[in-house]
This record gives C-alpha cells, sequence and structure tokens, in this order.
C-alpha cells in the first residue's frame, strides 16, 4: 500500500470497528448466553471473551499495517503465490454466503419493522435496495467509507439506536430483578467465553484488508480494539438482558413473537411440544418409544385361541413377527389367565429308533408306541 493512501488514524479505526461491532447478529449472540448463564456471569463471560478476541483481531491487524498488504496478500508470504490461491478461493466463496446471510438478514427485519409500522411488505424490494448499497459500498471502499459515511454522521445513527436500545432495557424492565436470577447450568463458563471470543475472530481474515490503510501499527491496534471491545461488550450484554426478561434465548424481546406466550404456557405444554419435536426427528418415534416406560401387551381373541388350540397364527400376524422369547411370553401370560399351566409346544420332528419322523398330534402317544413296537 503507498504512503500516499494511508489515511486512517486511531479514531477512524475505533469508528470502523465499532461499527462492525454492533448489529443484529451481536445481539443474538449475546442472547444464547441465557439462561444456561445468570446474567452476572453472562457478562463477565462478554467481558472476558470480547477482550481475548479483540486483542487478537488488533494483534492480526498490526501484520497489515506493517507490511501494506492485504490478509490473503501477506498469505503469500508464507504459502507462496500458489499456496495462498487456496485460501484466497475458500475466503472469496465464504465472503459471499456471508454478504447473502447478512442481506437476507437485514431484509427481514426491515420488512418486519415496515410491515408492523405501515403495512408493507415486500421482500423483493428490500433485497435489491440492500444489494446495491452492499455493492455501492464495496465500491467507494473502507476508506470512502469511513471518511464520508462513519466519521460523519454514521457513528452518531449507531450511538442513537444503541442508545434508545439501552434506555428501552432500563425503562421497561427490572435490571436487578435480572442479575439476581440464577441459570439453569445448561452452559458452563468456558463455554460462554468461547462463543463470545468467536465473534471478534470471524474477522481475522478480513482485518488486514482495512488496517493496511493505517499511518502506524500503534494507532491501528489502539483504534481496532478498543472500538470492537466497546460494540460487542455493549451489544452482547444488551442481546442476554433482552433474552432473559424475554424468558430464554430464543427471543430477544418479551412482548415480540413468542416472548409472553412462552412465559405464560405450562409447564405440560412445554413437555408436551418438546416431545413433538421429538417424534419429527428421523429416529425420534424409536427414541420416544424406548423413552417410556414399556407396558404389557395384552394378546387379542386370535393370540388367544391360536395358542389354546396350538395352531400357528398367519404369517402376517403381528405376533409372528415379534421375539421369539416375546413370543413365549405372550403364551405363558394366556395360558396362566386361563388357569392352565404353560406345556412345552411340541417339536417339529423327534428321533424314533435312530432317525428322525414327523411328530404325531398330541393326545396319539400310545398308539404311536404300540405301531413303533410292533
Amino acid at each position: 500500500m503507498p504512503e500516499a493512501r494511508r489515511a486512517f488514524r486511531a479514531q477512524d479505526a475505533f469508528s470502523l470497528w465499532f461499527s462492525l461491532g454492533i448489529g443484529l447478529l451481536v445481539l443474538q449472540a449475546g442472547a444464547f448466553l441465557v439462561p444456561g448463564l445468570s446474567l452476572g456471569m453472562a457478562l463477565a463471560a462478554i467481558v472476558t471473551g470480547s477482550v481475548l478476541g479483540a486483542l487478537l483481531l488488533a494483534a492480526a491487524g498490526v501484520v497489515g499495517t506493517d507490511t501494506g498488504l492485504s490478509s490473503m496478500g501477506a498469505l503469500r508470504l508464507a504459502l507462496g503465490a500458489r499456496g495462498a490461491a487456496v485460501p484466497a478461493v475458500l475466503n472469496a466463496i465464504q465472503l459471499t454466503g456471508w454478504g447473502a446471510f447478512e442481506i437476507i438478514a437485514m431484509r427481514d427485519s426491515a420488512d418486519a419493522l415496515a410491515k408492523q409500522t405501515f403495512g408493507f411488505s415486500s421482500p423483493v424490494i428490500w433485497t435489491l435496495a440492500f444489494g446495491l448499497l452492499a455493492t455501492f459500498l464495496a465500491i467507494q471502499g473502507p476508506v470512502s467509507f469511513v471518511r464520508r459515511f462513519l466519521r460523519a454522521w454514521g457513528l452518531w445513527l449507531l450511538l442513537a439506536g444503541a442508545g434508545w436500545l439501552s434506555w428501552r432495557l432500563l425503562a421497561e424492565h427490572d435490571l436487578s430483578a435480572l442479575l439476581a436470577r440464577a441459570g439453569t447450568g445448561e452452559m458452563s463458563f468456558g463455554a460462554g467465553v468461547d462463543l463470545v471470543v468467536a465473534m471478534p475472530l470471524s474477522w481475522l481474515p478480513l482485518i488486514a484488508d482495512y488496517t493496511r490503510f493505517g499511518r502506524t501499527s500503534g494507532g491501528m491496534f489502539k483504534g481496532s480494539a478498543a472500538g470492537y471491545v466497546l460494540a460487542n461488550i455493549w451489544f452482547m450484554a444488551l442481546g442476554a438482558a433482552y433474552a432473559l426478561a424475554a424468558g430464554g434465548g430464543e427471543s430477544l424481546f418479551a412482548d415480540g413473537p413468542g416472548g409472553q406466550r412462552r412465559r405464560d404456557r405450562p409447564a405440560a405444554d412445554r413437555h408436551r411440544r418438546d416431545r413433538q419435536h421429538l417424534r419429527r426427528h428421523p429416529f425420534g418415534r424409536r427414541l420416544d418409544r424406548h423413552a417410556r416406560p414399556r407396558q404389557a401387551r395384552q394378546p387379542g381373541p386370535a393370540v388367544r385361541r391360536a395358542v389354546h388350540d396350538h395352531r400357528p397364527l398367519r404369517a402376517d400376524h403381528p405376533v409372528r413377527r415379534l421375539p421369539a422369547a416375546d413370543r413365549l411370553s405372550v403364551r405363558a401370560a394366556v395360558r396362566r389367565a386361563a388357569g392352565r399351566p404353560l406345556r412345552p409346544a411340541p417339536s417339529r420332528r423327534r428321533r424314533v429308533w435312530g432317525r428322525r419322523e414327523p411328530a404325531r398330534p398330541a393326545g396319539l402317544g400310545d398308539r404311536h408306541r404300540r405301531l413303533s413296537s410292533a
């Protein structure tokens, strides 16, 4: 990067990474920490993970300032021109998917707000609008975006939105009651820190693309770390607090879709809903059957007649498809209920005079012995 194009100072880096640390996905990531962790433990995990992740992110940005190369360009120093082509292609693919996901998230949010406020809904228009806006910002470049948008009025707009969300939380919810609520223990403190660290580390393949425009390495390190730490802690804490006020991590706002209904829903209904989700799993019915206590089988009239008369069941009868032990238990239950002892079923073949002959019906044993002795 030529020295003439190195226009970023520490304030520019702070504005850029503060804006990148604010977003709906950051709110939702903070919501995942509760109710597994209490709000106090969630805040501790947010502060710890944000500081660790932002320091690592800012340290990677120093490489871009020192070399003047982008993230993928800096890989050539270690992997060579051909070796760096593979991560460059993978990075382009993941950035394409990530950009599409961001446009979808902005489209859904804007369409929901417009439908609720003005009664207007058109996802196609919002998709085209945000797609054109993202393309325009990409063509302008990071320097123009920071100087013309963020430093002029964009940063103040973000601060106003974050301040409004914070005021709404303090005005409508009792923060001391939320802090006193205990966690369920479904998430450990280490897992919470790991989730928070993942947010700043997701920018590692891109930070050098911005810090290469910086004038000094120290200014880029301080501005990037301070901006991302402040934004990540602020919005993750808001997401955790709003989710806990709504009753869990599924919904961020208490009065939003499913927020109040989830708190008022009886526990039996929630358990029934969970079992329905289990049955819809590909292996759900099998798991659900084994989760319930096994009940004794009640043989039907056809089974009782067949056991009493020693007649074979049809090949398509359900009892024929049972294991041998289950068939024997059904037969024993029927004969025990009738007051008759369980008689062993006659074998199909029996040994007579050293050779095997077909078994005779029950009750013809004496005649069979007389004929054999003759």
